[in-house]
């Protein structure tokens, strides 16, 4: 008798532990997910008919009485239906009919432009550029390159402003507003375009370019990842070469990580900003396996007090140009604007990525081979501010004309032995947790040896709210610090 209500001691204790950990593992993420977000997604299988189609969306009208739409004219391959409405609808669609249809239903998150901030000042006469200077791009010169790129710059749009001019465009479109002329309201995206074309800076190189300007971005610099995911598509189904992301935002998502996949696997190139705040990991799309991440530095070569850092920024360059750009908002050659960030370091390194294709390299792989190779390194990098390194175009051009590309160097940034390499702020909180939560097992164990009154419903109610309870009461004011990070382990390629 006293063997067998040890057991059940025992089991008890096993279930009670079991239950806390995955208290601990799911509620965590879901607390981690929560990103501003005001309409919903729906992506109804590509396989329903579409007599079906039309009946669900009918359906969903009658029962809940929002409106389901279309996304923009180039969700219509994808079936991806938008629904204005927040948490209690997303929660109500996920459990109705739907599920039967579709492949899945997310929120549509807001990302926003990766910039600090912007100045309004009149002209100077001095341009000081010390970004070219650190990224050597004022030595590109005396090579012939081959091959037309087409970047594809994801933003607000693009004014084709004076120093625009020496580039040709080809047809974008506007996701916000659906029309194909893509004003830029905001000024970030002429902005991206112009150190795009300043980093490329060879004459050559500019009869070869080519720049796809798609709108995502508001007034605001706001915009949804479903825009933004189909904006990605546009881009890979009309000929781009290079897509550039200076956007940032704090919640994975499926529609946009799908767009991704889909431009990679036809051999594009994405560039995106790590984000703006300082943390300890690299923000979305930046953080997908299939984007290069860039952190930013400052004028000293430093990483930039604002920039993200982290497991997974693969390469670092200036985050600011330093230099007058005109929008022509309102005056010619009289009001300026300028920005910084981690989107205008991923400018720079998107016109590198630009020569390199322009010097006829077609493989992903090889060019940010390339990139790794050229880059400056540095002696010690423990929290992986930058990456492989840092941007050096004059090197990065030289070995493509040289064709030195070799396979010695390409994971040397996974060899380093400081495991805050690999481990951000989200993973040290997940192991601070674990430790926390077996600490307070054992302790329990200690009780259930020594005390008869463990056996009460009370007890073991409070065992269970108590530990995984109190730690996630501890693990909510964590990830509120840390603005909702994730733990990755996954090294670009």
């Amino acid at each position: 008798m006293l063997i067998k209500k040890k057991v059940k001691k025992k089991l008890l204790f096993l279930i009670l532990f079991i239950l806390g950990l995955s208290i601990f593992l799911v509620i965590p993420k879901k607390v981690i997910d929560q990103e501003r977000y005001n309409s919903i997604i729906i992506n109804f299988r590509e396989d329903i008919p579409t007599t079906t189609l039309s009946k669900q969306i009918e359906k969903i009208s009658n029962d809940y009485n929002a409106t389901a739409i279309l996304n923009s004219v180039y969700s219509i391959d994808e079936n991806i239906y938008i629904v204005e409405g927040g948490k209690t609808l997303l929660k109500d669609l996920k459990k109705s009919f739907l599920n039967n249809y579709t492949d899945y239903i997310e929120p549509n998150y807001v990302y926003k432009a990766s910039k600090r901030h912007d100045d309004f000042y009149q002209v100077s006469n001095v341009h000081e550029e010390w970004n070219l200077s650190n990224i050597h791009s004022d030595k590109n010169v005396g090579k012939t390159f081959e091959r037309k790129v087409t970047i594809a710059i994801i933003d607000t749009g693009i004014n084709k402003t004076s120093e625009l001019q020496k580039i040709k465009f080809v047809s974008g479109y506007d996701f916000v507003n659906d029309r194909n002329y893509t004003y830029d309201d905001n000024g970030h995206g002429t902005n991206i375009a112009k150190v795009i074309t300043q980093t490329i800076n060879n004459k050559r190189v500019f009869k070869k370019v080519r720049i796809m300007p798609l709108k995502v971005l508001s007034e605001t610099g706001e915009g949804t990842t479903s825009d933004i995911a189909d904006a990605v598509r546009f881009a890979a189904d009309n000929g781009a070469d290079i897509i550039n992301m200076s956007l940032e935002g704090k919640s994975k998502s499926r529609i946009l990580e799908n767009a991704i996949n889909y431009a990679y696997n036809k051999g594009i190139i994405i560039i995106a900003s790590a984000g703006n705040d300082n943390h300890n990991t690299a923000y979305y799309p930046a953080r997908y396996s299939k984007v290069i991440s860039v952190s930013a530095l400052d004028a000293t070569g430093n990483k930039a007090f604002y920039s993200n850092f982290g497991a997974q920024v693969d390469i670092s360059a200036p985050g600011n140009s330093n230099d007058n750009v005109n929008f022509g908002f309102n005056t010619e050659n009289i009001i300026f604007k300028r920005s910084e960030g981690t989107g205008v370091a991923a400018a720079h390194v998107t016109g590198v990525i630009a020569l390199i294709k322009a010097a006829n390299y077609q493989k992903v792989n090889d060019i940010f081979g390339i990139l790794i190779q050229s880059s400056r390194k540095t002696n010690q990098d423990p929290f992986n501010y930058f990456g492989v390194g840092q941007l050096d175009s004059e090197k990065a051009i030289q070995m493509a004309f040289n064709q030195k590309i070799t396979a010695q160097n390409f994971f040397s940034y996974l060899h380093n032995p400081n495991l805050n390499f690999w481990i951000d702020n989200q993973a040290i909180n997940y192991l601070f947790g674990t430790s926390m939560l077996i600490t307070s097992y054992l302790f329990v164990l200690g009780l259930f040896r020594t005390c008869s009154f463990i056996s009460s419903l009370s007890f073991n109610l409070g065992i269970v709210l108590g530990s995984s309870g109190f730690f996630f009461l501890k693990e909510f004011i964590f990830l509120t610090y840390l603005n909702g990070r994730f733990v990755s382990l996954e090294v670009h390629s």
